[in-house]
């Protein structure tokens, strides 16, 4: 058995599917049992009560109940998408849950640094953000067209709980933009979303840089951890076919998917 250490458990969205799944969580519950033998002068059934204590949120116990139920459910899924175009279907599929989770194993994970800009000061929120960069799985998928894009960058951030953004490409506004100027602040513009931003004369936090996004964080004041195994089952908030690196010496244009995790969980 793999041990885990929990790093990051989105206690939010835990306690939300827990008690749609009516999962035992911050409750403790009485349960009333038959015991054997009998009372001599009653001649009755003994009967006895325990208290069974609910589980607390971060309870890995319960994480792995809710991991199996999201699974039987057929709301958790072990790939993330190779196109744009996938997420967009999930989106239509899925409207009404907001798209299904995704359980990857055994990612190469690099936790970033990454400065708000003092977005969140007034409300007592963080002053810099936890992103790990996630690079895209080797595919053996073949492009159908010159506009076809395969494979995607993951940017999980460990403060995100939940995301409204919009559920279609906004162009040339990339996932990796839209975690450093709408969700770390880095874009005064960016206060009505993604929809209040404009193109930038270089896209380069996108399609006009081909340096890998750890690079591009790096620019905008983003310091990178060493790299970690993770295991993490997160959301998609964002996906777009807007981003642009250099991988294995070869500069490739591909997807990149702004995440927000249920768990994350480092081996």
């Amino acid at each position: 058995m793999t041990i885990k250490m929990y790093k990051v458990v989105n206690r939010r969205m835990v306690e939300s599917l827990a008690r749609q799944f009516d999962l035992p969580v911050g409750i403790d519950e009485v349960v009333e049992t038959e015991a054997t033998g009998t009372l001599k002068v009653l001649g009755a059934r003994r009967r006895k009560q325990r208290t069974v204590k609910g589980m607390e949120l971060d309870d890995p116990r319960l994480i792995d109940i809710l991991i199996e139920a999201l699974r039987d459910s057929g709301n958790l899924v072990t790939h993330r998408p190779e196109r744009n175009r996938e997420w967009d279907q999930w989106m239509t599929r899925d409207r009404g849950v907001g798209g299904a989770l995704i359980h990857e194993f055994w990612m190469d994970a690099t936790p970033v640094t990454l400065p708000t800009r003092g977005k969140f000061e007034e409300v007592g929120g963080p002053d810099a953000l936890r992103v790990w960069v996630v690079d895209p799985v080797e595919t053996t998928t073949a492009p159908e067209s010159e506009w076809d894009f395969i494979g995607s960058f993951v940017f999980l951030v460990e403060e995100l709980e939940h995301a409204e953004l919009p559920t279609s490409v906004i162009s040339g506004v990339s996932a990796l933009r839209a975690v450093v100027d709408v969700i770390a602040g880095h874009d005064p513009r960016a206060g009505r979303g993604l929809l209040g931003l404009t193109p930038r004369p270089t896209e380069d936090l996108g399609r006009d840089s081909s340096d890998h996004p750890i690079e591009k964080l790096k620019r905008v004041g983003g310091i990178p951890g060493a790299p970690r195994m993770v295991d993490a089952i997160y959301k998609i908030a964002y996906m777009t076919d807007e981003q642009v690196a250099t991988l294995k010496g070869r500069e490739v244009r591909v997807n990149d998917i702004l995440a927000y995790p249920l768990t994350i969980s480092v081996l």
